[in-house]
């Protein structure tokens, strides 16, 4: 018999401060039928945990401030399962999370089908920064009603999902990156393969818990959007700056259009409506900042 694991774990502990023990307890609750490996990585990671026995444990550490997908590319690199899952220590995955998103890639392997997700919730007691994150974040991919059919789409949320690791390993030039899921769901399109969404499994959204560092993160990440917009796609820094004024609100309002018919989103509005048009700003800025850092020569 193999000792292959069935399903590793990447969970990313951005930091400073990410405690990963509820994450990891949500998870081996969820994981109970499935041979495991957890590969933990970031901030956190070299803290001592206590771990049940037979679970695999690979720790990596990063440098303070390592973004998630670049931390999830550093796990996919020494990944030993035949799937891979993507979670963050903001996550608490639901017990059938794993069973019934591997279910479905089990099912889907002779139809293309590369990686599944579910819904992401709200956990109970999310706090303002949370919530505007999971309007900013996660507004398009809002729970579904119980018995929901999986559904074959475009994108769905790197976090919690669980991708077929041959598929995510044909390129190395993408992972040498890190694993920004957009980049490798066009790829995996580019190759006749589809990615697929279960609205009612779930995993809830229980961080951060401070705004400011909720920007930080929004910030640096619109950052390398706006540079690859110029560096990549041909447009123009002063484009983009002259947008840029507006882009909050087209963000803000477009998560609120698609939070509203949705009671998970309904739930989030109030609490999160205004940390949302700060993430918003953050992330105008940054697109602003990281296409004039495109034009400048080293």
């Amino acid at each position: 018999m193999s000792n292959r694991p069935d399903l590793t774990v990447v969970l990313a502990s951005p930091g400073p401060g990410a405690s990963p023990e509820r994450a990891i307890e949500a998870l081996l609750a969820a994981t109970r039928d499935a041979r495991l490996e957890v590969i933990l990585v970031g901030d956190s990671a070299t803290r001592g945990l206590l771990w049940p026995d037979g679970t695999r444990v690979t720790v990596i550490p990063t440098r303070t401030g390592t973004l998630v997908p670049v931390q999830w590319g550093e796990g996919l690199r020494v990944a030993k399962g035949n799937y891979v899952g993507f979670l963050s220590t903001d996550f608490l995955v639901h017990p059938t999370w794993a069973r019934r998103l591997l279910t479905e890639l089990e099912r889907g392997e002779g139809e293309g089908v590369s990686g599944a997700a579910g819904g992401i919730g709200l956990a109970p007691g999310a706090g303002p920064a949370t919530a505007g994150v999971y309007l900013a974040r996660y507004s398009a991919f809002l729970p579904g009603p119980a018995g929901a059919p999986p559904v074959r789409t475009a994108e769905i949320p790197g976090d919690t999902a669980i991708y077929r690791r041959e598929d995510l390993l044909l390129d190395p030039d993408l992972l040498a990156r890190g694993f920004w899921e957009v980049e490798f769901h066009a790829r995996l399109r580019s190759r006749g393969r589809h990615v697929v969404r279960v609205p009612d499994v779930l995993a809830d959204l229980a961080g951060p818990s401070a705004l400011m560092s909720a920007m930080t993160r929004r910030y640096r990440h619109a950052r390398l959007y706006g540079g690859a917009r110029v560096r990549q796609f041909g447009h123009r820094p002063g484009a983009i700056t002259l947008v840029a004024p507006f882009v909050p609100w087209i963000l803000t309002g477009r998560a609120i259009r698609r939070a509203v018919g949705n009671r998970w989103g309904r739930r989030a509005i109030p609490l999160g409506a205004g940390p949302l048009l700060l993430l918003c700003l953050a992330w105008a800025w940054g697109e602003v900042r990281g296409a004039w850092s495109a034009t400048d020569t080293p």
